[in-house]
């Protein structure tokens, strides 16, 4: 539970800390802020929730996915819009 709460503070406070300027004790303090909340609210433990309900009722995730397949479809859109999961071309040199 606690690495997944570390994760979630880290990408809240990256998201925040890219738009708005933050001395380094400001920095820490949210850090702190934002994790005790994450961790008051139990986020590990409910992001474990989706993969025991599959292993409960013996669903595969293949055939009965989180969200629809609209929305997968828009997001993937926008990723391949943004070139995430692109590889870059590489230039391979032969050692001498």
């Amino acid at each position: 539970m606690a690495s997944e709460v570390v994760k979630l503070t880290a990408q809240i406070v990256m998201s925040h800390a890219s738009i708005t300027e933050l001395t380094p004790t400001e920095l820490i303090t949210e850090i702190k802020e934002i994790y005790e909340v994450l961790a008051s609210l139990g986020i590990g433990e409910q992001l474990a929730e989706p993969k025991e309900y599959y292993q409960r009722y013996g669903l595969d995730r293949k055939k009965y996915p989180l969200v629809c397949k609209e929305y997968s479809a828009q997001r993937r859109k926008l990723a391949i819009d943004k070139g995430l999961g692109s590889r870059a071309k590489r230039k391979v040199t032969k050692p001498a």
